[in-house]
């Protein structure tokens, strides 16, 4: 048989040609281990900024001090008026949960943003990286945090704002599945893309 004698392309690699990564049972194991111990700390976080810095929480928070200002009204109170009696101080349930929320939200949003980088870092920026599977469990400690946030958020429009709760619950909810049906069928699309005779 003759010898094609014609000058040839030069081979390209294919699109998904990606370097693959040995990742070990261990490895896996490990990365799950992570992710509950950051879940873990990230609540631990959220429980004591809220204690330390809400200043309502005497009173309605969790504490003993909370629990004493209950069983003994005048246990926490701040100043003494003319007469001798106490005066206590003027948060409401409502500032309570307002200034939870406010603290938590400055703690979520940037820890979020931070977790998100570290995953986009690795995933995007340092694609032959052999430690990607570390940044899946920041992923999914960053997802948890701001689910941790959408909720806290939720119940708190519910409880003070009903009508508007219920449609912003609603809103997050739409813009939630909205977003990952666009995220799955822009993945499935560009694998047809990819592999076109896998689709037919």
């Amino acid at each position: 048989m003759p010898k094609n004698i014609l000058p040839q392309m030069p081979g390209t690699a294919p699109l998904s040609a990606l370097p693959k990564h040995r990742i070990s049972v261990l490895s896996v194991l490990l990365t799950i281990v992570l992710t509950i111990v950051l879940i873990i700390l990230g609540e631990r976080i959220l429980y004591d900024i809220n204690r330390y810095f809400n200043p309502a929480y005497d009173r309605f928070g969790l504490a003993p001090q909370g629990l004493m200002q209950e069983l003994i009204p005048t246990a926490n109170a701040k100043t003494i008026s003319a007469d001798g009696t106490f005066i206590e101080p003027t948060y409401s349930t409502k500032d309570y949960e307002t200034y939870r929320l406010l603290l938590h939200t400055a703690i979520i949003i940037p820890i979020f943003l931070l977790s998100f980088l570290f995953y986009y870092f690795l995933r995007f920026k340092r694609r032959s990286s052999p430690y990607q599977i570390i940044s899946w469990a920041y992923l999914f400690f960053a997802f948890w945090m701001m689910i941790h946030l959408l909720g806290e958020l939720g119940i708190y429009m519910i409880s003070h704002y009903k009508t508007a709760g219920v449609y912003f619950v609603l809103g997050i909810l739409i813009a939630m599945f909205t977003t990952l049906i666009i995220l799955i069928q822009k993945r499935l699309h560009s694998r047809s893309e990819l592999n076109p005779s896998s689709s037919a």
